[in-house]
C-alpha cells in the first residue's frame, strides 16, 4: 500500500468512527464521553510522526550552529519539517505542502513582534534610549546595589509590557556604558539585567510568546477560565516573587559574599 493510498484511508475511517459515536448518543453523559474520545483520538500523537520530527529538530539545531546566517538555517529548517510532514494533495497523494502551514501561522501575533522591534529602534533614533541611560545613572548615584536593583525592575517591568528580546536590546547600550565608566562592579549588573529580562515576562501575557500562543489556543478550543485575566494574575504573582528573590540574590551577591 503506498503513503497516498494509506492517507486516503485514514481521513475516512475517522469520519466513520465519529458518525458512530453521533449515533449511539442518547443522553448528555453519553454526548460527553463521545466528545472526549473523539478528543483524545485527536490528540493522540502517532510516535513515528513524533520521532522524524525530534530528528528535524536535531537537524535544525546542527544547521544554527554550523551556518552563520540565521535567515538561511532558518529556510533550511523549513524545507526539513515540511518534507517530513507530507499532506494529502487535490489528487489525494501524499507530499510536501509549504502553504499548508503557512495557514496554521498567526500572523497576528507575528506583526505583534514586528511592531515592538519597529518601536525599540525608534526609541534608538530619537535617543529614548540615551535619556533612560542618563535617568538611571543618575538616580543610583553610583551606589551597585541601587542600580542593581533599578535595572532589575525596570527591566521586568518592560518585559511585561514587550517581549524580552526588544527589552535586551533596549539595555544592551546602557549596561556596555555603565560598566565602561569604571565606578561599577561588573557581576551584580549583569545579574541583575539577565534576571529582569527572563524574570518580567510574567508580568503580563504579552511579555511573552509562549503565553500570547497559550491565550490564543484556549480561545480556539474553548478553554476554560484560562483568560487574560487570570494569566496576568497567575503569572503576574510568580514574577513579583522572582523579583523580590534576585533583589535577595543581588544583597548576598554585594554585601555578604562579593568575591561570589
Amino acid at each position: 500500500m503506498t503513503s497516498g493510498e494509506s492517507g486516503e484511508s485514514n481521513e475516512p475511517k475517522e469520519y466513520k468512527i465519529s458518525i458512530e459515536s453521533i449515533k449511539s448518543i442518547d443522553s448528555i453523559e453519553s454526548l460527553e464521553s463521545a466528545c472526549s474520545d473523539l478528543e483524545k483520538e485527536k490528540i493522540r500523537a502517532d510516535p513515528k510522526v513524533v520521532r522524524k520530527n525530534l530528528i528535524g529538530l536535531g537537524i535544525f539545531v546542527v544547521l544554527l550552529v554550523a551556518i552563520p546566517h540565521i535567515h538561511v538555517a532558518g529556510i533550511m529548517g523549513l524545507l526539513v519539517f515540511v518534507f517530513l510532514n507530507p499532506r494529502p494533495g487535490k489528487n489525494g497523494k501524499m507530499g510536501p505542502s509549504i502553504s499548508h502551514f503557512f495557514k496554521k501561522v498567526d500572523y497576528k501575533l507575528v506583526f505583534f513582534f514586528m511592531c515592538l522591534f519597529v518601536l525599540v529602534g525608534l526609541m534608538e533614533l530619537n535617543g529614548t534610549v540615551a535619556i533612560l541611560e542618563n535617568l538611571i545613572e543618575d538616580f543610583t548615584v553610583h551606589n551597585v546595589f541601587l542600580l542593581s536593583i533599578v535595572i532589575l525592575i525596570v527591566t521586568s517591568l518592560m518585559s511585561g509590557f514587550m517581549d524580552n528580546a526588544p527589552v535586551t536590546i533596549i539595555f544592551l547600550p546602557i549596561i556596555d556604558i555603565l560598566l565602561n565608566t569604571g565606578i561599577f562592579d561588573l557581576l551584580p549588573l549583569l545579574v541583575a539585567f539577565v534576571l529582569g529580562v527572563n524574570l518580567g515576562g510574567n508580568f503580563l501575557p504579552q511579555g511573552s510568546a509562549a503565553d500570547m500562543m497559550t491565550l490564543e489556543l484556549a480561545q480556539q478550543n474553548n478553554v476554560e477560565d484560562l483568560t487574560y485575566k487570570k494569566l496576568t494574575k497567575v503569572g503576574g504573582s510568580f514574577a513579583l516573587l522572582h523579583v523580590v528573590l534576585g533583589i535577595a540574590y543581588l544583597a548576598f551577591l554585594i554585601y555578604v559574599y562579593p568575591g561570589f
